[in-house]
């Protein structure tokens, strides 16, 4: 008996093996094959498969606890959506599949609106943070709603402004914390993103005084009374949020040379008729024409400004770099577009892509201490139904 059992495992540790080759691969060759319909495809697959088949990981059996009506869900949209599953015969496996592959459609649909680089946004996307939306489901729904939502602060048109509070309001009927991102209105109200840096930086050292005070937890409980608010407003970071505040810093760096890229040369992209038009357009990418672009790069820069109001909250938790994190796939779209049509030196883009994705690995070491490298990153690549 031992020896079978023996062979059993080791033909184990070869499958687990393969998940992590294969999506090596796939992440490898899509960042040099950076328009590749099959190569979408395939990240596609491979992403749905190790979210929706996933039996087992941090949150797992919280999430299944909430889905059986054994604890309640903490929000009201996301109750809904369980209800509404459970009503129809689903199992919890079974939303997960179903749920995992609506949201995937979502958000893939969305990026090709702005980009042609599909698989290289989605590459960055596998590297990092992936396998937290794999774990933090709610976050993940609401992050798609948002996603879809954000187009409506790429237009010239203000009334969009109450589409995208729609939104924004629905996500946040399934994860209370995506309330903040009403604040990415104040992008149709500032031209300039340097005037928004330089009011936004002195408010944010206000309120990093106010949270030292103590005021805005009580204020924030007595305006919502929500029940992690009291966890989430308790300050607990010492020094810690030193962490999420560089890392937050440097990818704006990151985001300004792509934006700064983009300011060189759009000029030239328009006026030079022998330049590299932008696309050949079909009806869904109606983000990615010159103009466009421009609304593009400058509404993002904005975005970028704005989330530094998310600075305060790092003193408290950690927990809240999520905030941040949620909205790295449009930066992925803007580093992406501005290699493609910006970038003229091939080394320059070389090095700028290199020292970009060594940034997303840094991202995801710190998220992964030894019991979530244990917990989230092993359990989504090993614990699944199809092998």
């Amino acid at each position: 008996m031992g020896e079978p059992k023996k062979v059993y495992i080791n033909c184990l540790r070869g499958v687990y093996k393969m998940s992590y080759v294969v999506s090596s691969i796939l992440i490898f060759f899509s960042l040099i094959k950076k328009k590749s319909a099959l190569l979408s495809l395939l990240l596609f697959i491979a992403l749905w498969i190790l979210f929706g088949f996933n039996t087992g990981n941090a949150d797992y059996y919280a999430y299944e606890l909430q889905f059986n009506g054994t604890i309640k869900p903490p929000d009201i949209g996301f109750e809904f959506l369980l209800v509404f599953f459970n009503l129809i015969g689903f199992t919890y496996q079974q939303f997960l599949i179903t749920i995992s592959l609506i949201c995937y459609v979502i958000i893939f649909t969305s990026i090709k609106k702005y980009t042609e680089n599909l698989s290289y946004v989605m590459a960055l996307y596998f590297i990092y943070p992936f396998i937290f939306d794999v774990v933090q489901i709610r976050s993940f729904i609401a992050l798609t709603i948002l996603l879809y939502g954000l187009q409506y602060l790429f237009t010239n048109n203000k009334k969009d402004i109450f589409k995208y509070i729609f939104f924004v309001l629905v996500a946040s009927s399934i994860h209370f914390a995506f309330l903040f991102y009403l604040v990415l209105i104040l992008v149709k109200f500032f031209p300039s993103w340097k005037k928004m840096l330089v009011i936004f930086s002195a408010f944010v050292i206000l309120a990093i005084l106010v949270i030292y005070s103590g005021f805005l937890a009580v204020l924030l409980n007595n305006l919502f009374n929500h029940p992690r608010i009291d966890d989430w407003f308790k300050i607990g970071t010492n020094l810690g949020f030193l962490v999420p505040f560089l890392l937050q810093i440097m990818m704006f760096l990151f985001v300004y040379v792509s934006y700064r890229k983009y300011k060189d040369n759009i000029k030239v992209q328009i006026t030079n008729k022998d330049s590299q038009p932008f696309v050949n357009l079909n009806k869904k990418q109606k983000f990615i024409t010159p103009n466009s672009q421009i609304n593009f790069f400058e509404t993002m820069i904005k975005i970028n400004v704005i989330m530094f109001l998310a600075f305060p909250f790092y003193i408290y938790t950690t927990y809240f770099f999520r905030i941040y994190r949620n909205i790295l796939i449009m930066n992925y779209i803007m580093v992406a577009n501005s290699m493609q049509y910006f970038f003229k030196d091939k080394y320059e883009r070389f090095f700028y892509g290199l020292f970009f994705i060594i940034f997303l690995f840094i991202l995801l070491m710190n998220e992964l201490d030894p019991n979530s490298y244990l917990s989230v990153f092993r359990a989504i690549f090993e614990n699944n139904i199809l092998f």
